[in-house]
């Protein structure tokens, strides 16, 4: 699987209350997949600041929360992922093709129809941050943590 379609599937499940992924299987996948997750929610980070900027330290305040819970995890990926990137480097066209993914998702997240698309788009910002900072990734996947965090 590649980084793009990791990155469709974290971000379809941020926005999907029933969505299943199949449980990595080896520190390579969990790797992979905590790697994407870093890489959508520094992106979510960016957006949601910019669509909601009096919301902004709180998404900062969230974001942080997260990655000190889960530093470990979070740390041990992004060795891995640097290695895996040393043996396979990810090329500037397919590092291009993520950022555009994330854009394409990122206006799916602010495709809200009515008049009051900031407002909703700030609460969709809130709720991915506070879920985010609970510990949404641990309950959802807990498979990767147990891989990482050995």
């Amino acid at each position: 699987m590649t980084i793009r379609s990791k990155l469709v599937a974290c971000l379809l499940l941020w926005f999907t209350a029933h969505a299943v992924a199949d449980a990595p299987d080896t520190l390579e996948t969990a790797a992979a997949e905590m790697h994407t997750k870093v890489f959508a929610a520094s992106g979510m980070l960016r957006k949601c600041a910019e669509a909601a900027p009096k919301s902004s330290a709180v998404f900062h305040a969230d974001m942080a929360s997260w990655q000190r819970r889960d530093a470990k995890a979070i740390q041990r990926a992004e060795e891995i992922w640097r290695d895996m990137e040393a043996t396979v480097p990810q090329t500037a066209e397919e590092r291009v093709q993520d950022a555009l993914e994330f854009d394409r998702l990122w206006a799916t997240v602010t495709d809200v129809p009515g008049g009051n698309a900031a407002a909703v788009i700030e609460q969709r910002c809130t709720r991915y941050f506070f879920a985010l900072a609970n510990g949404v990734w641990r309950t959802r996947r807990p498979e990767i943590y147990r891989l990482l965090e050995r």
